[in-house]
């Protein structure tokens, strides 16, 4: 048997063994077929002795371990190369090489110097634009310091308009932002003593203009602007932009054409916004408030002519804006719509009445009291309360058993609201009702109100 070799040589060995088999593509693997455990010597089993240790001697150890092993490895000889040669190198692979040799430093050289440049560059630019904006922000606020008390002067009637209109022509554009801030400050019957002041700024052109932008964010800038300018020569340009694919625009348009405060332009402004649902309705009827108390003329008529040319939204923004007008005058038209088979509407007309204030439309109301939707029935309960009808005492009884809880909570809010008779009808119904719902808003609201203590509520 041959000398063992220690085991950085057996290391060494494998490492020059797995070399040669990656050349043969035998992927490392040693190809060795299957022995027994054991074999038999003499009748005796013997065990073989570990064949990776054989297999890792050098080649001149192999002859006195054959009687070990079927079959010898045998190991290439030391210069020899198994496998294809490698190709010859081509003109391309010289020029690769030619590339990544000595000239390689000095191309990223260069590459470094350009990506320096232009970090410097761009570090530049920021700077540049850092110390434009800061100039921008002390010139605005020094002109803020300056002009601000000329228009307040104005306003109180100190200043002459030539000498402050003088003063916004400095700056147009601060000017701008000023006077739209000033003006929001203002109560809206205040705000036309600002208009000569825009009148003297040179935007209101361009800003018609802007109306067209293909830029929707300039569109909504330009609509906000107009309205404050106060000039009825704006109104065409507002008026095409209540069509605008951007609901954004519409409304800023249509809040512009309120300040402009002309009653003509009510009814485009609810038909640009005829689409039903309740916050749109809410922000609708808000803003055509805005046009003042003058703005009733043209809803009575929108109400009048409600036959075939208006929607049910239209209706019902209408209804709204008289109710927070306190249009008494609306009371004939809103209780003609009390018979609409909208609820909505219905709905509408009730709130607009309770608001309003005439009793003589108390029979009306009350006549809702069943109505098939729980929103109509506690509407009309709570315009009752807020009518004092206080002969509708049993009705509001009844609605203290109704099915929605809302119902059976504004009519005890509405009995409370009566006084002594309304207090008398709710300690009836928690002593002596049959309706396990009606005894227990009743309660609840004499809890509530403090007109009765929690242990006397419950026995």
């Amino acid at each position: 048997m041959g000398v063992r070799r220690k085991p950085i040589q057996l290391l060494r060995r494998v490492a020059e063994y797995r070399e040669h088999a990656r050349r043969r593509k035998t992927h490392g693997r040693l190809r060795l077929r299957h022995r027994p455990r054991h074999r038999f010597r003499n009748g005796r089993p013997e065990p073989f002795e570990r064949l990776h240790r054989h297999a890792l001697l050098p080649a001149a150890d192999h002859q006195g371990l054959q009687h070990h092993r079927r079959h010898a490895i045998h190991l290439p000889p030391e210069g020899k190369q198994h496998g294809p040669a490698l190709p010859a190198m081509g003109p391309d692979d010289r020029s690769r090489m030619e590339i990544l040799g000595p000239t390689f430093l000095e191309i990223a050289l260069r590459v470094a110097l350009v990506l320096a440049a232009l970090s410097i560059a761009a570090l530049l630019a920021i700077v540049a634009v850092r110390l434009g904006a800061g100039r921008k922000i002390k010139h605005a606020s020094r002109f803020r310091h300056i002009s601000e008390p000329v228009v307040t002067s104005y306003l109180a009637g100190r200043t002459a308009k030539d000498e402050a209109a003088a003063q916004m022509r400095k700056d147009p554009e601060e000017a701008l932002a000023l006077l739209m801030e000033l003006s929001d400050r203002l109560e809206p019957r205040d705000r036309t003593r600002l208009h000569p002041l825009f009148a003297g700024l040179p935007q209101l052109e361009s800003e018609k203009a802007a109306l067209t932008h293909r830029r929707w964010e300039i569109r909504l800038r330009a609509a906000e602007r107009l309205g404050y300018f106060g000039d009825k020569s704006v109104a065409p340009a507002l008026l095409d932009a209540l069509h605008d694919d951007v609901l954004a625009v519409r409304f800023a348009a249509a809040r512009s054409l309120a300040g402009l405060g002309d009653p003509a332009h009510v009814e485009p402004v609810l038909l640009a916004f005829d689409v039903p649902g309740e916050m749109n309705q809410r922000r609708v009827a808000e803003i055509v408030r805005d046009f003042g108390p003058e703005t009733a003329g043209a809803l009575l008529e929108i109400l009048r002519g409600n036959g075939e040319k208006y929607s049910d939204s239209v209706l019902n923004t209408a209804v709204r804006v008289l109710g927070m007008l306190r249009a008494r005058e609306a009371v004939g038209p809103v209780a003609s719509l009390l018979k609409s088979p909208e609820f909505r509407v219905r709905l509408n007309a009730v709130r607009t009445l309770g608001l309003l204030g005439d009793r003589t439309v108390i029979p009306d109301i009350a006549a809702l009291a069943n109505d098939p939707s729980w929103e109509v029935r506690n509407m009309v309960v709570q315009a009752l309360g807020k009518l004092r009808a206080s002969q509708c005492i049993p009705a509001l009884t009844a609605a203290l058993a109704d099915g929605a809880w809302w119902v059976r909570y504004s009519a005890a809010s509405a009995l409370h609201s009566l006084g002594d008779h309304g207090l008398d009808a709710l300690r009836d119904a928690m002593n002596k009702s049959t309706d396990r719902y009606a005894r227990d808003i009743s309660r609840q609201m004499l809890e509530e109100q403090r007109v009765l203590e929690t242990k006397e509520a419950r026995p």
